[in-house]
């Protein structure tokens, strides 16, 4: 039988030791390391997960391929899915993926052998040709729910969706200046703001804090003043009670690199790079599996 994917493993266990960043992102007081899983699209429409350990050097304990040809000839370019909890007879998925024009609401489960044995498509709306960046915050504290959407566009325009509860998408603001960034990870989830890293082609590293405020004003803070511009993809997850573990992923070389990132404060923020994972990244559409708030503690990176 097949090892289950707990979401203990990256989410409910108290991961304290990145909040001052430690020589590897383990555990306090156990030999548990903190995990990233990253997902993606194959050209042949199956989903990958790779389960990244942030040891120093990085380590590898889950790299498969699951239901086979489930978005097959579906022309996917963009994902945000999470991955939800495991259950007798396998796991559920949930989240968004653009299918060429079309922003779709994605469900399906998996079973122990990475089978879909269910799934939903179901279409929220069209006019996404011409965006690059998307990420959903979809955020639960008990009866709270926040679900808000943000996308890049090709001109540079950074734009916001809050769903309401019949899952109807509302445009909330937009914002010019975002045509140089290449990716954005979700490090800190909130009441009252979302943030970002963010990576531009000049190679800065900024930080994009939020308000979940009706008018759209983000305040970006550089990070890092170079040397980002490598990277096509960046991947967070929670690590410790104000830290994250990240992915870099070169997408010309296919290969990525794990770090462990302090509690973002501008350049002052601790980054360890923990160095190059054992895996590679063939796929064009690459996404963190994100893993559901209502069961796990929110990222607070920022």
């Amino acid at each position: 039988m097949m090892k289950k994917l707990l979401p203990t493993l990256l989410g409910a266990v108290a991961l304290t030791a990145v909040a001052s960043l430690p020589s590897g992102a383990t555990t306090t007081g156990t030999t548990e390391a903190c995990e990233l899983r990253s997902g993606a699209i194959t050209s042949t429409g199956a989903v990958r997960v790779q389960n990244h350990v942030a040891t120093t050097p990085p380590g590898l304990d889950v790299n498969r391929l699951e239901s086979n040809k489930l978005f097959a000839g579906k022309n996917v370019r963009l994902a945000s899915m999470n991955y939800d909890g495991d259950y007798e007879d396998g796991s559920g998925r949930f989240g968004y993926l653009v299918f060429g024009n079309d922003m779709m609401q994605i469900k399906y489960y998996a079973d122990l052998d990475g089978n879909p044995n269910s799934s939903y498509i179901g279409k929220v709306g069209s006019g996404w040709a011409k965006y690059r960046i998307f990420e959903s915050s979809d955020l639960w504290l008990g009866s709270y729910r926040r679900t808000t959407q943000y996308a890049i566009h090709n001109d540079g325009t950074l734009a916001r969706w809050s769903v309401d509860n019949k899952q109807v998408w509302h445009k909330t603001g937009t914002a010019k200046g975002y045509a140089s960034f290449k990716s954005l990870a979700l490090i800190s989830q909130t009441k009252t703001y979302d943030t970002f890293l963010a990576n531009t082609t000049n190679g800065r590293l900024y930080t994009i804090h939020i308000p979940t405020t009706p008018a759209l004003k983000p305040v970006l803070k550089i990070v890092r003043n170079s040397s980002w511009q490598t990277f096509e993809s960046l991947q967070a997850t929670r690590c410790g009670n104000t830290g994250v573990v990240l992915l870099a992923i070169d997408k010309n070389t296919k290969s990525g690199y794990l770090y462990a990132v302090g509690h973002a404060n501008g350049p002052k923020t601790v980054i360890k790079n923990l160095g190059k994972v054992k895996s590679t990244f063939p796929d064009a559409v690459l996404f963190t599996w994100g893993l559901p708030t209502q069961f796990n503690p929110p990222p607070y990176g920022e």
